[in-house]
């Protein structure tokens, strides 16, 4: 046994998981009193994102889901697609959007609030 231990070479070890990397989103800004959809365009390491987090917690994003597949009574998520919900007692302003997944919490991007009557999404 005692040989096993100095026969075996010593080499560096790396554990580190790499961290989610937000870089786009299909909107970055919303209407107060609102509710839109959001995917996530690009980014790295976007492994099952299932949130959305913003810098104010009146902003809220709910995993979109599909129905359930065969043999199943499950609804199925989609994860980096969501239904972003903006109140109206929200402030219009610049806020962060931040994705999380199974890598963790990723790099804020901006996100803003108007108040404009006729808002569209490109």
């Amino acid at each position: 046994m005692m040989i096993l231990l100095i026969c075996m070479p010593c080499t560096n070890l790396i554990a580190q998981v790499e961290p989610t990397q937000l870089l786009a989103i299909s909107r970055t800004s919303g209407q107060r009193a609102t509710s839109f959809e959001v995917k996530i365009e690009s980014g790295n390491h976007l492994l099952e994102v299932d949130s959305l987090l913003f810098s104010n917690p009146e902003i809220t994003a709910e995993i979109r889901t599909m129905d359930p597949k065969p043999f199943s009574t499950d609804r199925v998520a989609q994860y980096g697609s969501f239904t972003v919900t903006i109140p109206e007692t929200v402030q219009a302003g610049r806020y962060e959007v931040r994705a999380k997944g199974r890598n963790g919490l990723s790099n804020p991007r901006a996100f803003l609030v108007t108040d404009y009557l006729n808002e569209v999404a490109t």
